[in-house]
């Protein structure tokens, strides 16, 4: 079991280089902006949570699906790259980007009907804790897409021999396990069997809908998208699918409206709405239940909660020194090198 028993672990990419490792990879992209779109197709589109949102890779597309946008994550220059290409686009809407621990959501609970997540739970150590906190923001009936990287797939091969290569001792992700946690690269990676996350997903109180595959483009980059997304449907379980794409529907029934957004922010330690919250200019307040701070500014909001103690991994930029922007105790690595010792740094305003 590949979930994490001690801290609370989550990661930063602040100071990654995504558009280096994006480079070249428009065709993964377009398809998966294609599986999000047959997704969701037909979903009541009133308020949508991108939970890690890293560069806005996807951003703009699941802006544009919704008459209200938020996106969450620990790295701060990310959202602000974000805020300002969804202003440049004069995307419809209200739209609001928020620097929060996704163990920790600083939102009222059913604030949300649609929750999407892509490419962060294979960094995830705990995934009934994360999922838990997904499911409470989500509205009964919601839908929540999630992709996740499963094992054994030709994906997870690679990520063997990587470890073999680096002599990284943690097992085989093709053994009888349920869940393998992969060595940092640079940081933590956690494959699981897709009867694993579908189990861990109905445990969180969720009904999965339906699956999608993706990840042959990876191997023939040359396969036309139009041939592969056919395939995505109809082969979603093949071991050529490193990714899959899951649809699941909160369980419970209701029609009633969201809260407004301006009503949905709540302290994320103690979960105490804070009340009616402007979402023009800025503020800044401590919870007044718990003193926790937290600020809004030209459109970012800064709520990030860790507990104390809690593990932290962030990369530090190339020729600088390591930074830890979020509270607790950190593991950073240097962006430079994926096999630099990891040194422990602690920092910020914790719990």
């Amino acid at each position: 079991m590949a979930s994490h028993p001690g801290p609370e672990s989550v990661s930063s990419y602040e100071g990654y280089d995504f558009r280096r490792m994006w480079a070249g990879r428009e065709a993964v992209t377009e398809l998966e902006s294609g599986l999000v779109k047959t997704a969701l197709a037909g979903a009541q589109s009133d308020r949508l949570l991108e939970a890690g949102t890293g560069f806005g890779r996807m951003s703009p597309l699941l802006a544009g699906l919704a008459e209200e946008y938020v996106g969450v994550d620990l790295d701060p220059s990310g959202l602000r790259e974000i805020r300002d290409r969804l202003r440049a686009k004069d995307a419809r809407g209200l739209r609001l980007l928020g620097r929060a621990n996704l163990f920790h959501l600083p939102f009222v609970s059913g604030a949300f009907r649609t929750v999407v997540s892509i490419r962060v739970y294979h960094h995830i150590r705990d995934p009934a804790g994360f999922l838990g906190e997904l499911a409470r923001v989500l509205a009964p009936g919601g839908l929540l897409l999630l992709s996740y990287t499963p094992k054994p797939t030709i994906g997870t091969l690679e990520q063997d021999v990587r470890g073999f290569l680096h002599s990284r001792p943690t097992g085989l992700t093709w053994d009888r396990s349920d869940s393998r946690e992969c060595g940092p690269d640079p940081f933590p990676i956690v494959v699981s069997t897709s009867a694993r996350v579908r189990r861990d997903v109905r445990t969180a109180g969720f009904e999965v809908v339906r699956e999608l595959g993706e990840g042959p483009e990876r191997i023939a980059p040359w396969w036309p998208i139009r041939s592969l997304r056919g395939g995505t449907s109809t082969f979603p379980g093949s071991f050529l699918f490193p990714t899959r794409f899951l649809l699941a529907r909160r369980t419970g029934t209701g029609d009633s409206p969201l809260p407004s957004l301006d009503r949905s922010f709540a302290c994320p330690r103690c979960r105490a709405p804070t009340g009616k919250r402007s979402l023009d200019g800025s503020w800044a307040f401590p919870c007044e239940k718990c003193a926790l701070p937290m600020d809004f500014r030209d459109g970012v909001l800064d709520a990030a909660f860790l507990p104390s103690g809690a593990e932290q991994w962030t990369i530090a930029p190339p020729n600088g020194p390591p930074t830890a922007r979020a509270p607790g105790g950190n593991r950073t690595r240097d962006a430079t090198s994926s096999d630099d010792p990891i040194e422990e740094v602690r920092a910020g305003r914790n719990g």
